[in-house]
């Protein structure tokens, strides 16, 4: 972990230090979103077939008062178009996400290309008499691209590593038990392969 924050250190200057920092906190935004729109998943289908369960742990009372004038198939239509807009906004902002993500990585991929390619410039005359110009640009591209991927790789990691600890969250709110059953094995079947 010191190595990648070293690394990431030296390559980012404080503007992009923190633009990555947003878009890490997004991440964390993203990954909440995530977990909630799961768990609307199991409330959706615990409303459609027991009602009553649903009803009975609700302890919001205005919540529960609307909820039991209901008829069932109003609470069906409500609950769905309420999972629906859930899904929409989650994917909205996911939308959002994702191009903030893609702006942060192709400046950085500019940068590094600039940098790179002035370098290059800056070599004596005799270089790139000698150099084919195509290894040259093969370099240029591919040194920038490795980088780029590898800040990339840092945020998409970390996007899943947030979703995986807000679903495990998720999971002890629900039926601890349960939870801790499924987290051994998901380390066990992580440690196999």
């Amino acid at each position: 972990m010191n190595n990648i924050l070293k690394y990431l250190n030296i390559i980012l200057d404080q503007k992009e230090k923190r633009r990555f920092l947003l878009v890490l906190g997004g991440t964390f935004f993203v990954g909440l979103l995530e977990t909630i729109s799961i768990g609307s998943l199991v409330g959706y289908l615990l409303i459609i077939s027991e009602p009553e369960i649903l009803l009975s742990k609700i302890e919001i009372k205005f919540i529960h008062s609307v909820l039991s004038n209901l008829d069932y198939k109003d609470l069906i239509i409500y609950s769905s178009i309420t999972l629906v807009l859930i899904f929409i906004f989650k994917n909205i902002i996911q939308i959002f996400f994702h191009y903030m993500e893609i702006n942060f990585i192709k400046t950085i991929q500019i940068k590094f290309t600039k940098s790179i390619f002035q370098i290059f410039l800056l070599k004596p005359y005799i270089f790139h008499v000698n150099q084919n110009s195509s290894i040259s640009i093969n370099t240029i591209l591919n040194e920038t691209k490795r980088a780029s991927d590898y800040i990339y790789n840092i945020l998409m990691i970390s996007r899943e590593v947030i979703i995986l600890i807000f679903l495990i969250i998720l999971m002890m709110i629900v039926n601890i038990k349960l939870s801790f059953f499924l987290s051994l094995m998901m380390i066990f079947f992580s440690i196999i392969f």
